[in-house]
């Protein structure tokens, strides 16, 4: 392998085992606090499901944390902003990358979901993804330059 290819998957592999620990951590002190715990928004939490390309046909475990509402000015209808922190497996390996989502009710006991992040050439560039949610039920279509497909996510209570 030239130094080059090996410099880059070697920078790729640490950084993805670097995110996954810090996501774990994350993982497991949401799970603490919301042990019994009803959500004060609609879409804050821990989330766990699975992801199914329609590309490839591959799928695997999938976990998501969503903060707490990061801003929506007051008496405004502009959709609430979160920030999703998402640990995908794939085969063998697992990487985890945020997304900023805007949230937007649709006034029939649902919201709907959006959001993107450009997670660079070598995965894909653009990942976004349009979703709703229903309840503790959240599903999405997902797309980027290299695959397409679904996500389904049970909150975790």
């Amino acid at each position: 392998m030239p130094t080059t290819l090996r410099t880059l998957f070697l920078v790729f592999t640490s950084a993805l085992i670097s995110s996954c620990g810090s996501f774990d951590r994350a993982w497991e002190e949401a799970l603490a606090e919301s042990q019994g715990t009803t959500p004060r928004d609609g879409f804050a939490g821990a989330w766990r499901g699975k992801w199914n390309s329609e590309t490839t046909g591959h799928e695997g475990a999938l976990r998501c944390l969503v903060s707490p509402a990061l801003a929506r000015p007051e008496g405004s209808i502009s959709p609430v902003l979160h920030e999703s922190w998402y640990w995908a497996k794939w085969s063998l390996f697992s990487g985890a990358f945020r997304t900023q989502d805007s949230v937007r009710s649709t006034g029939l006991g649902s919201s709907s979901v959006e959001g993107s992040r450009n997670l660079g050439p070598f995965l894909g560039g653009t990942f976004s993804h349009e979703g709703i949610i229903e309840g503790d039920h959240f599903q999405s279509r997902y797309s980027s330059r290299l695959d397409e497909g679904t996500f389904e996510l049970r909150r975790v209570r």
